[in-house]
């Protein structure tokens, strides 16, 4: 069992692709979002859900390879953190993605645009940024992902996975290896 918490204040598109890319990339994880206020695709049960009635065993598991995604449903962590803990206990990868406007959770990697002094931005480490068009060539303290293709953010936004040999798909894996 691997858990990696993801976390990106400044950047909307980051916050959501970013844990669907990780799991994609570990083949096959669970994106437990932490957010109440998440998005709720339409699914046929939530974080909050699970936490109100208890989990059964299958939903505990995977039921595949693949990724998967569990939307909060308006839960606070506080009271998730026992699902959380089962969930993570069962399944080979999980990605939390955590509430973009609290602080950073502790142990949690910060992902960031890529952007153009003096408005490059910075947060204490572990920092991960992504690379744009607009972005500078310049070097930053922490790793740089490559851009992903609008391919595959399109198809991580429609539960698509992305191919095999996607380039930004492969930078993620390197980030499961150092967890």
């Amino acid at each position: 069992m691997t858990v990696l918490a993801t976390w990106s204040p400044s950047d909307a598109l980051l916050d959501v692709i970013v844990p669907l890319g990780l799991a994609a990339a570990a083949r096959t994880a669970l994106v437990i979002d932490l957010d109440p206020g998440g998005p709720i695709p339409d699914v046929p049960f939530t974080l909050a859900d699970l936490v109100g009635r208890g989990p059964t065993l299958e939903e505990l598991e995977p039921s595949g390879r693949g990724a998967a995604f569990l939307p909060n449903g308006g839960v606070a962590v506080e009271e998730a953190a026992e699902v959380v803990d089962a969930l993570a206990r069962r399944w080979p990868a999980v990605v939390l993605r955590c509430p973009p406007g609290e602080p950073a959770p502790e142990g949690a990697t910060t992902f960031l645009p890529l952007l153009p002094r003096p408005f490059t931005l910075t947060a204490r480490p572990p920092v991960v940024y992504q690379r744009y068009a607009m972005s500078p060539s310049d070097a930053v303290e922490g790793r740089v992902l490559p851009p992903p293709s609008l391919r595959t953010v399109v198809g991580l936004l429609n539960h698509r996975s992305p191919p095999p040999r996607d380039r930004w798909i492969r930078s993620l894996r390197s980030i499961w290896g150092s967890a």
